[in-house]
């Protein structure tokens, strides 16, 4: 007489789940086995498997006949639905097996009978999950831009959001990886890794992480924004994810690059010395103005230099050179002129530049390049013997000075007399 029912003592899997898996001895039984609130993730797989279901009957024993199952979908978390029922025969091997397509997201309900009808109660592993669709993942700008700098990327002259949004409705989330780049950072960046374990056991929020959605223990939805504040040129941010069933996002997702600049830019003025310190050059001592800008956003279209030459209209040409990314130079050399000189400028995030200048000696000056040329009448007058020259009736001396700079203090005449008949 057999009148004991049947118990299932393992279930093996092939093939074997993500995490290695290939047994489980651990079966549930509770009476309300269709309630979400009981749900427990725990089985992933990438693909179809099978499930070798071997139940056990105690002596005196009429023999296993099968195992009964239920599987029911749990896809909407808030709607089970039984999706098989069936029955699959003990094989000679001692187990049941029972095949489960990809995509499958719920529990398995097993019950064995042995051949004179004893049931055993419903039993049940883990629930399981089986994808191989990677997680998504975006990432939104809190604010956008019009700016753009040399490389074309956004620039902002404000703090920059980042937000990074990983999401896997299907069997949740297992980690993630973000990188943050940029031209300080360097190539390699900085690197943050999340386990979702970690932020789960730290209450939903690590690390400026947050758990946004969840489905029974699974985290199906995080997120976390990154702030950028410091000046700082081609930043993006990179980012990859993993789900339970192994699929990864197998490129990371990137952010578009962009640039934040916050700082005024600044003009450095500085000239060679004039002659006796002032404000005029010549020959020997050339008119030199030097132009440094330090900014990183630097466009030499955005330099204001004005120039204006009263006397020849000649003035030099600018052209700006650099020798590191926020280092900017000008060379202007002068020729003969009256000038009248002034910069200004922005960068290209619309900060106005600050001016440091010699002011004074900036602003006007004057190259003459040209000696001063004296004509006089002195050939007209008639000469006497030797090298006196007499005359009978008074002589007035016409002195011609051509000079564009002309100042009659600096005019050096010499006449010297003596009396009549004195040696």
């Amino acid at each position: 007489i057999d009148d004991t029912a049947p118990q299932i003592e393992s279930v093996a899997f092939a093939p074997v789940s993500v995490d290695g898996t290939d047994r489980t001895e651990t079966l549930y039984q509770e009476p309300e086995v269709f309630m979400i609130d009981n749900l427990h993730y725990g089985l992933f797989f990438r693909s179809d498997y099978d499930l070798k279901v071997y139940p056990s009957d105690k002596n005196p024993s009429s023999g296993l006949k099968n195992v009964s199952y239920k599987i029911i979908s749990y896809s909407d978390s808030s709607q089970p639905q039984i999706i098989s029922e069936d029955s699959a025969d003990v094989n000679n091997e001692g187990y049941a097996l029972i095949h489960v397509n990809k995509g499958f997201k719920g529990r398995i309900i097993l019950s064995a009978e042995d051949n004179v009808g004893n049931k055993s109660d419903q039993q049940y592993v883990d629930a399981f999950v089986s994808e191989d669709v990677a997680p998504e993942l975006s990432m939104t700008f809190l604010n956008d831009s019009s700016l753009r700098d040399a490389d074309g990327n956004e620039l902002y002259n404000e703090d920059v959001s980042v937000t990074v949004i990983v999401t896997d409705t299907q069997s949740g989330l297992k980690n993630c990886k973000v990188n943050l780049n940029s031209e300080k950072i360097g190539e390699t960046g900085n690197t943050e890794f999340i386990n979702i374990s970690d932020l789960i056991n730290s209450g939903g929020s690590l690390y400026g992480w947050t758990i946004v959605e969840r489905d029974a223990n699974l985290v199906t939805k995080i997120s976390k924004t990154y702030t950028f504040s410091q000046d700082d040129n081609n930043i993006v941010v990179r980012a990859t994810a993993m789900d339970n069933c192994n699929n990864e996002i197998p490129e990371p997702v990137e952010s578009r690059k962009f640039t934040i600049d916050k700082t005024d830019p600044v003009i450095d003025v500085s000239c060679s010395e004039g002659y006796n310190g002032s404000v005029y050059y010549n020959n020997d001592l050339k008119a030199v103005i030097t132009i440094d800008i330090t900014e990183r956003n630097f466009d030499a279209d955005l330099i204001k230099t004005e120039i204006e030459n009263t006397f020849t209209g000649n003035k030099p040409d600018i052209v700006f050179s650099s020798s590191a990314a926020d280092k900017h130079k000008a060379v202007l050399t002068f020729s003969e002129g009256d000038y009248i000189f002034t910069v200004s400028g922005t960068d290209l995030a619309g900060h106005k530049a600050v001016v440091n200048t010699p002011y004074e000696g900036v602003r006007r000056f004057f190259v003459d390049e040209t000696a001063p040329v004296v004509d006089t009448n002195f050939e007209s007058f008639e000469k006497g013997s030797g090298n006196e020259i007499f005359f009978n009736e008074p002589k007035k001396a016409k002195i011609t000075i051509k000079e564009h700079n002309f100042d009659q203090n600096l005019v050096n005449l010499v006449v010297k007399s003596k009396q009549s008949g004195s040696a």
